[in-house]
């Protein structure tokens, strides 16, 4: 029972949003690179360490590791060494072009000096993020909601999952709380940011919420650089 119920809880932080994901990706240069981190919210944290879930750690080294190695150059730096809820972890951005071609992702690479990247931000890139904490995509699937829910549905899903394990309070805070926050630098100066993405002079910052996704809504995040 207490698998069960961490991975529950683990399940419903990555999908209510009581932890983030947040990623930085450095492009257009050689050995274009990214790091990342998934900051637990501490107040879910501390819920997780009352619940003294032995057998279902907040990360699984080995299930994690297990996950990366399936995708080459994507490493795991440190694993929550403080005890604080901290995964950080890096990767190659060619790895995750190839992975967004797989998805049959745009990749915009115009002649002469100007380049370009286009995230589409759907369903399957949250599927990704989710299944690289809990270790595989069949069970991050498993429980996602079905897609193409009203938001007033897919809140009274996942209110329905945590009834028996957290107040609505915290259910809330987790819910107001629910995006990807990517940011996007590049070699030269951003000469140009679409779909709604802050522009500033050498990154573009933007936040994907994560329950569009969930529901299936589909948006085009476009970064191009001289």
């Amino acid at each position: 029972m207490k698998k069960v119920l961490g991975l529950v809880m683990l399940g419903g932080m990555l999908a209510l949003g009581g932890c983030r994901v947040e990623v930085d990706l450095v492009l257009g240069g050689q050995g274009a690179r990214g790091a990342g981190k998934v900051v637990v919210d501490p107040i879910l944290l501390a819920y997780w360490k009352d619940l003294q879930v032995e057998e279902a750690p907040l990360f699984d080294l080995a299930r994690l590791q297990s996950t990366a190695a399936r995708y080459p150059g994507f490493r795991f730096v440190s694993l929550d060494p403080e005890g604080e809820g901290v995964l950080s972890f890096s990767f190659e951005v060619e790895e995750v072009r190839r992975f967004l071609a797989s998805l049959g992702r745009d990749e915009v690479a115009s002649a002469g000096t100007n380049r370009g990247l286009t995230i589409k931000a759907d369903r399957d890139l949250f599927v990704w993020i989710f299944s690289l904490v809990l270790g595989d995509e069949e069970t991050a699937e498993r429980l996602l909601p079905p897609p193409a829910l009203s938001p007033e549905d897919m809140r009274a899903y996942f209110h329905w999952v945590f009834e028996e394990y957290a107040t609505p309070h915290e259910v809330n805070l987790m819910l107001d709380g629910a995006a990807l926050v990517l940011r996007v630098s590049a070699d030269a100066p951003v000469a140009a940011v679409k779909g709604g993405v802050r522009e500033g002079q050498d990154a573009a910052v933007f936040t994907i919420p994560f329950f569009p996704l969930l529901a299936g809504e589909e948006r085009d995040y476009e970064i191009s650089w001289e």
